[in-house]
Order: structure tokens, then sequence, then C-alpha cells
């Protein structure tokens, strides 16, 4: 897996019209396609375990969890009263 932005290997292209695509252009979006599909999976796998540990702490701190909320719901109806001027 390549980290840092190189130059892609130039790939000899055929004529316009032609209609052939080099196997290498296939074989660079099966490659795109795997990884864009891993990352997909590490971030959803990420945003589980991170649910799993707020609902946790919500849990054994439900007194700050409600504090929490309430502060965020009255932030965001002044946001909307704020933007509906």
């Amino acid at each position: 897996m390549r980290h840092t932005s190189a130059a892609e290997p130039a790939i000899e292209q055929a004529a316009e019209g032609a209609g052939a695509v080099p196997v290498e252009v296939f074989n660079r979006m099966t490659q795109l396609e795997q990884q864009l599909a891993e990352a997909q999976a590490r971030l959803e796998h990420r945003r589980a375990v991170d649910r799993a540990r707020v609902a946790r702490w919500r849990e054994s701190h439900p007194d700050e969890a409600k504090r929490q909320n309430r502060e965020s719901v009255r932030a965001y109806r002044a946001r909307q009263r704020g933007a509906g001027s």
C-alpha cells in the first residue's frame, strides 16, 4: 500500500477509438476498489467501537449525559432561532 503521493507509472494507451484498454488500468481499478472497501470497513469498525464506548459512558454517567444532551438541544435551538431571523 502506497502512503505517499507518487507519480503513477506511464501506461501506454491505445489510439483513440480503438476500444482497447490496457490490462494495467483494470488491475489498478481493482486495486483501488479493494483499498476503498478496506478503508470503509476500518471506518465503520471505528465508528461502531466509538458508539459502543459512548453508550457505555452514558450508562455509567446518566446525569452528566442528560445535562450534555440538554445543553446540546439548547444550543441547537438557539442556532435555529438565530438562522431564522
